[in-house]
Formats: structure tokens, C-alpha cells, sequence
């Protein structure tokens, strides 16, 4: 079941209010992979019970807003970590989830116009028991492994009227830091990248279009993990500075 409020504060804004009551069944992923515990194959189904209070509109004709907070409780949450050699897919008796969330859009005058979004998130383990190759680990009261605690986006474009159908963008892109395993001894640190983006619309059937990832060239990682009982943390690298560019038909 799930249940929505929506209040008209005005004509441009609204305040919203949102209920639910949800469950999902383990993938087949989940229940089958191979290496994973013995015993994935008992896991039950995932229960969330989430609330959400809102409010969007417009702020002035050029400025739009969306802002969130939201609380999550989920019960049976799946989560799949390394033990020693083993991956072990169990359900973590219960966990929380909290944040605040925030959009922003605004067009700066005819050429220029920028984007904005930004979530804070507390996310933890309110119960968690489970075998740590053979002993008994309570992670309870620890933060949720590999969840970041911010995400953030900002774009600025710029559209010359002196040259209709060209588009030029940079986004500065932010992942906050996270613990990288249950027992909260081991972080990766986060990072942040910067892309350029452009395109040009020659008619209405032909675009042209290139992209610059991570101009900097700077080191990261896309996810960061360690075996619990393990220091030494395994990293999945992120791409160098890349170029791409294509051209785009409609028809």
C-alpha cells in the first residue's frame, strides 16, 4: 500500500507528503551466484517502510526547486560482503536510511543556465548479526558499508545566440566518502571530476556532439571494498581523461 498527499501552497508551489509500505523478492543474481554462501538460496524478501516530505515550484520565473527529507526503515535488507575468501549474500535484520535531497534549475539570463542537485544521506545498521569466518560479528549501530554520505551534480551551459543549436557544458561532479566494508575501520575518501560537454544542432535531422571525461586526468575509484578482517582495500578504477565524439541522425 502507499498513500500521497499534495497541498497547493500557490500557483507556482506545492507541498507534497508521501507513505509507503513495499517488499521485493531476491534477484535471481542474489539467490544463485556462483560463489556466493551456501545458504542464498533461504534469503527473505526484502520490507520497506518509507515516508517523504516534500516541496517543488518556482521560486522567481527563472529559479525551480525540488527539496526532499525522507526516512526508510527496511527489514531483511540484502547485503553481499567478503568473508576470507567466501562472498556471503545474507539479509541484515534491519536497517535505516535518512536523508535530505535538493534540486535547483535556473535560467540565468538567454544564454546561460545552471543546474543543481545535491542529497545527504545517514544511512546504518540498526541490526546486524552474522558469522565472520566462524565468530560471531555484531555490526549494529555501524554505518552501511560503500553508501556515501553526499552526492552532488552542478552544470553550467552555455547556449551563444550567435550561434543557434550550440551547447557547451561543464559539470563538476562530487561522491562523498564511505566506509568500505561492515566493521567501519577502513574509507575511501570520495572524489570529485570535472566533464565537458558540447553539441551543435545542424538541422533537424543531424547533431554533432563530443564529450571530455574527467579533465583533470585524476585518479579514482568507481567502487571501494575490503574483505572484513582484511586492511587492504580492493579498488575498481575509474577512466582517465576520455575523449568521445559521434554524430546523431533522426529520421
Amino acid at each position: 500500500p502507499k498513500l500521497g498527499a499534495i497541498y497547493q501552497l500557490s500557483d507556482n508551489q506545492t507541498i507534497y507528503f508521501n507513505y509507503r509500505h513495499a517488499f521485493r523478492t531476491p534477484t535471481i543474481g542474489q539467490l544463485f551466484r556462483s560463489g556466493s554462501s551456501s545458504n542464498s538460496a533461504e534469503l527473505a524478501p526484502v520490507k520497506a517502510i518509507s515516508y517523504e516530505l516534500g516541496s517543488r515550484g518556482q521560486l522567481s520565473s527563472h529559479l525551480y526547486y525540488e527539496l526532499a527529507i525522507y526516512h526508510m526503515d527496511i527489514e531483511d535488507d540484502i547485503v553481499s560482503r567478503i568473508d576470507t575468501s567466501d562472498r556471503k549474500t545474507v539479509n541484515a535484520g534491519e536497517t535505516s536510511h535518512r536523508g535530505v535531497e535538493l534540486g535547483l534549475e535556473a535560467q540565468l539570463n538567454q544564454e546561460w543556465s545552471t543546474g543543481l542537485s545535491f542529497a545527504y544521506t545517514e544511512q546504518s545498521y540498526e541490526d546486524f548479526s552474522t558469522l565472520c569466518s566462524g565468530t560471531p560479528c555484531d555490526f549494529s549501530g555501524n554505518d552501511i558499508s560503500k553508501a556515501p554520505k553526499t552526492l552532488g551534480n552542478l552544470t553550467i551551459a552555455y547556449t551563444p545566440l550567435t550561434v543557434p543549436g550550440l551547447r557547451l557544458e561543464t559539470e563538476f561532479s562530487h561522491l562523498g566518502d564511505y566506509y568500505t566494508d561492515e566493521t567501519n575501520t577502513q574509507r575511501y575518501a570520495g572524489h570529485d571530476l570535472v566533464n565537458l560537454r558540447a553539441s551543435y544542432q545542424v538541422n533537424d535531422q543531424w547533431q554533432v556532439y563530443a564529450r571530455m571525461q574527467n579533465i583533470a586526468d585524476k585518479r579514482y575509484s568507481t567502487y571501494t571494498s575490503n574483505r572484513v578482517g582484511n586492511t587492504e582495500l580492493d579498488y575498481r578504477p575509474g577512466m582517465p581523461r576520455s575523449v568521445f565524439a559521434g554524430i546523431k541522425m533522426s529520421f
